[in-house]
């Protein structure tokens, strides 16, 4: 017996729709090699719903914005810090309390605020400067008009070496 009606198509058949990664250029913009439209929490967010967005985004930072503008930056890192408090460490009961990982605890408690920015239009090169004297992985981007745009992390940088690589053989 024949089957009617559309023919199915396999999953090998179907095109991945791939980033497309500039190769690496360190005189070029930012914005060039940046991520666009980056993934943002508020400082309202509970640190364990901050924890799991992370963790499920498979993402190493987030952006904090509260009413439009940039107010910090959490990362990873943020995450695993021991916050001792006013207990020393032997008088925690609890890993969530010892690395504050509950949602009683707010992102604005872990957050990095000071955070320091890059221009879409600056070259590739100060972020690498960046990245290496301060040891970031991680820089949100900003317009002249001081709007965040983008995210540039030291994996996208790393993406566009690999590009510039394949391109030479």
């Amino acid at each position: 017996m024949r089957r009617t009606g559309k023919p199915t198509q396999k999953k090998a058949d179907k095109r991945q729709k791939k980033k497309i990664i500039k190769p690496y250029d360190p005189t070029e913009p930012v914005k060039g090699f940046m991520t666009r439209n980056p993934s943002v929490l508020s400082s309202d967010t509970g640190a364990k719903t901050g924890f799991w967005i992370l963790q499920a985004k498979g993402f190493k930072q987030l952006l904090v914005m509260d009413r439009g503008k940039l107010v910090g930056i959490v990362s990873d890192r943020d995450f695993r810090r021991p916050q001792f408090g006013d207990k020393p460490s032997y008088e925690v009961d609890y890993w969530e309390e010892y690395y504050k990982i509950d949602d009683l605890y707010k992102i604005r408690d872990i957050r990095t605020s000071n955070v320091i920015t890059i221009n879409e239009d600056a070259p590739l090169i100060d972020a690498v400067r960046i990245f290496k004297q301060k040891k970031f992985n991680a820089l949100p981007v900003l317009s002249d008009s001081g709007k965040l745009v983008g995210i540039l992390t030291v994996h996208d940088i790393l993406s566009s070496l690999m590009s510039s690589y394949k391109h030479k053989k």
